[in-house]
């Protein structure tokens, strides 16, 4: 029972931070998917035509079968060789074109957000429920040994008040 939640709420606690890049990668995938049915059944007289040299095109080229020229994504149908030009046969893949743009505007506002972490959320994000602080007693001196050394705020040392041990009835 306890090993089941215990995967459920892991499962819950990775979709929840990971969720945004797995519908990222599927979309993108079945986008790719659509694209190449598409360009199968597609005559010759539906596609745009390319014409680059064979650097740009090897510049250009992101994947087996696409390349990105003028800031747009194309899925290629045909290459034919033409001396050292490289004719395209290609279609706009508009659909992947604005899932990446999305995926763009996202990251660009992620990394210019300029709100801070409020104060009560620093303060208990670095509250410490585990004492780092452990003592050695030698006779009366306690000497005191910090075990984790990710810990920055110090903790005192109270000395235990000597007590004869417990007596119990016999």
């Amino acid at each position: 029972m306890k090993k089941g939640f215990s995967i459920i709420l892991l499962s819950l606690f990775l979709v929840h931070f990971a969720g945004f890049y797995v519908f990222f990668a599927v979309r993108l995938t079945t986008i790719r998917q659509e694209i190449r049915e598409t360009l199968k059944d597609l005559p010759d007289d539906r596609f745009e035509i390319l014409q680059l040299s064979k650097s740009d095109y090897n510049k250009a080229r992101t994947g087996e079968n696409e390349i990105e020229w003028k800031g747009k994504m194309y899925d290629i149908g045909k290459i034919r060789p033409k001396g050292d030009q490289v004719v395209l046969y290609v279609i706009h893949d508009k659909a992947e074109d604005d899932l990446l743009s999305f995926l763009n505007e996202i990251i660009k506002r992620s990394e210019s957000d300029s709100w801070k972490t409020p104060s009560p959320i620093l303060a208990f994000i670095s509250l410490i429920f585990i004492p780092s602080v452990n003592t050695f007693q030698f006779g009366r001196v306690f000497i005191p040994v910090q075990i984790a050394v990710y810990v920055e705020r110090p903790y005192s040392v109270t000395l235990p008040i000597d007590s004869p041990p417990p007596q119990f009835p016999a």
